[in-house]
């Protein structure tokens, strides 16, 4: 299951990071239209450990009908 998660970057994720973390290009355009990207835990655990590419990382309760995506 994948949550929203607001998201900052201090730079682009690397590819292979991206791949490793099941992260889309569909979902780096969520984030960079929107402010927020669907995420899983897992993937949103390991970036929140990626402070030199991750400035901030929080789930997005804002959009209670977007939070969940199945």
């Amino acid at each position: 299951m994948q949550y929203t998660y607001n998201v900052k970057l201090n730079q682009p994720l690397p590819d292979d990071l991206m791949h490793e973390l099941g992260i889309s290009m569909e979902d780096l355009t969520s984030l960079n239209q929107n402010g927020y990207m669907p995420l899983t835990k897992k993937a949103a655990t390991a970036l929140a450990k990626r402070r030199d590419l991750v400035a901030s990382i929080a789930l997005n309760t804002e959009l209670p009908w977007e939070t969940s995506i199945r």
